[in-house]
C-alpha cells in the first residue's frame, strides 16, 4: 500500500512539471536590427585647406588656413586646433569653399566671410571680409553649397539663389558673367538639395529629377556628352534622387534605395568602378547598397553606409583615404576598418573628416595648414581622433 501510494504522488509530481514546462512562454527574442544613423553632414565642412564643425549646442568650431580670412575670426592668423568662434552663438548649417566660407543660423539669416574676388560672397562688391558678415538682403536661408569660386543657396520656398565666378556658366543663369549679388534663379521651383563643384553645380527637387549646369569637360554633369551648360538641365531618365555631390570634376548621388551613381572624370579612379575611364553618363556602381551619404572630393570620394560604416575610393598620395602610408590608391570601394558609427562626412582637396555619432571627430589626409586641427603640420595617413 505504501508503495502505491509513492507511486501516485510520483505521478502527480511529474504532470505538474510537465504542465508548467508547457506553459512557459519562449523567451523573446533580441531585436538585431541596427538603427539607421541620422546623417549630419551640413555640421561638417572641409575647403581646401580650412575646416568648420557645429558642435551639438550649435557652437561653430574653425580651424587651418585663414590667409583670406574664410576662418571668420577678425584676423588672418592660421588655425593650428580647432577654435570656437565666440562672435556667433549658434550656426544651423555650413559651407567651406576655396577661401572663403558661409552659413546659416537658426533664424534663416546667412553670414558669409573670406575671399570675395568675384563676388562669391554675394554682398554687392568684391571686398574680403575677415569677420563673418551677414547678407542683410537675404532671409529663411535652408540650405548652402559652395565650392571654388561661386556659391548656391536655397532658402525655405525651395526657391535656388547664387553667386560668383561663372566663367563656364556653372550659376545656370543663361550667360557666363560673373556677379557679386544673390540672384534668384527663374524657372528653378521646388529645389531641396544644392552642390557645388569646380566648375560645375548639381540641383535636386523635390520629385527627386536632377538638374546641372556648368563645365562638363570630363563628363561631370552626366549627360551622356561633354558638353558644358550655362543654363540649369534636367538630366533626362534620372529619377527617385535623394542625395547629391559634386567635387573637382566628378559627381556622385544617392537614389531613395540606396544605391550609388557615378559620374566624370575618374583618372585617379574617384568613381570607384574599377578603372580609370571617365563617364559622361551616370553609372550605378553595383558593389554599393544601403548608402546614406556621399562626399567628393578633388580626386578622391567617401561613402556613408547606412549602418554608419565609411567607404573610400580614389587617390590617396596625402593619406584623405586613411588607409595608411603603402596605398596610393583605391580603384574600387574599400571599407575603412577601426571607424563605426559615422554619421558626417566631407572631403576637402587633399584631406578628409569624419563624425561620429557620440560627437568624436576623425581626421586624415594634407595638413600643410593646420586644416586637420591637430597643432601641427605633419600629415596624417591614418584616421586619427581629434582631442579636446
Amino acid at each position: 500500500m505504501k508503495n502505491f501510494i509513492i507511486i501516485i504522488l510520483l505521478i502527480i509530481l511529474l504532470n505538474s512539471i510537465i504542465n508548467s514546462c508547457a506553459k512557459k512562454e519562449e523567451p523573446t527574442k533580441p531585436n538585431l536590427q541596427k538603427t539607421p544613423i541620422t546623417i549630419l553632414s551640413s555640421k561638417l565642412a572641409a575647403g581646401w585647406s580650412h575646416s568648420m564643425v557645429i558642435k551639438t549646442n550649435g557652437a561653430l568650431w574653425v580651424a587651418g588656413n585663414n590667409g583670406n580670412g574664410q576662418l571668420g575670426t577678425g584676423d588672418y592668423e592660421q588655425r593650428s586646433t580647432w577654435t570656437n568662434i565666440t562672435s556667433i552663438e549658434k550656426s544651423n548649417a555650413i559651407a567651406s569653399g576655396a577661401y572663403h566660407s558661409i552659413k546659416t543660423m537658426p533664424d534663416g539669416t546667412l553670414w558669409v566671410t573670406g575671399n570675395n574676388g568675384y563676388g562669391q560672397l554675394g554682398i554687392g562688391q568684391d571686398i574680403e571680409k575677415y569677420t563673418w558678415t551677414h547678407v542683410t538682403e537675404i532671409t529663411n536661408v535652408s540650405a548652402v553649397a559652395t565650392d571654388y569660386l561661386h556659391s548656391l543657396l536655397i532658402t525655405s520656398d525651395r526657391t535656388l539663389w547664387v553667386t560668383g565666378f561663372n566663367n563656364f556658366g556653372q550659376l545656370g543663369l543663361g550667360n557666363n558673367i560673373d556677379i557679386n549679388t544673390w540672384t534668384q534663379v527663374t524657372g528653378m521651383a521646388n529645389v531641396s538639395a544644392i552642390s557645388a563643384g569646380y566648375y560645375h553645380s548639381l540641383a535636386l527637387k523635390t520629385d527627386g529629377t536632377l538638374w546641372v549646369t556648368g563645365n562638363n569637360t570630363y563628363g561631370q554633369l552626366g549627360l551622356g556628352d561633354n558638353v558644358n551648360r550655362d543654363t540649369w538641365t534636367q538630366v533626362q531618365g534620372m529619377t527617385d534622387v535623394s542625395v547629391i555631390s559634386s567635387g573637382w570634376n566628378h559627381s556622385l548621388l544617392i537614389k531613395t534605395d540606396g544605391t550609388l551613381w557615378v559620374t566624370g572624370f575618374n583618372a585617379n579612379f574617384q568613381l570607384g568602378l574599377g578603372d580609370d575611364i571617365d563617364r559622361n553618363t551616370w553609372t550605378q556602381v553595383t558593389e554599393m547598397a544601403n548608402i546614406a551619404a556621399i562626399e567628393a572630393g578633388v580626386y578622391h570620394s567617401l561613402a556613408l553606409k547606412k549602418d554608419g560604416t565609411l567607404w573610400v575610393v580614389g587617390r590617396n598620395n596625402e593619406g584623405q583615404l586613411g588607409l595608411g602610408e603603402d596605398i596610393k590608391q583605391k580603384s574600387t570601394w574599400t571599407q575603412v576598418t577601426g571607424l563605426a558609427n559615422i554619421c558626417a562626412i566631407s572631403a576637402g582637396y587633399y584631406y578628409s573628416l569624419a563624425l561620429e555619432t557620440n560627437g568624436t571627430l576623425w581626421v586624415t589626409g594634407d595638413n600643410g595648414n593646420y586644416q586637420l586641427g591637430l597643432g601641427d603640420t605633419m600629415q596624417r595617413n591614418t584616421w586619427t581622433q581629434v582631442s579636446e
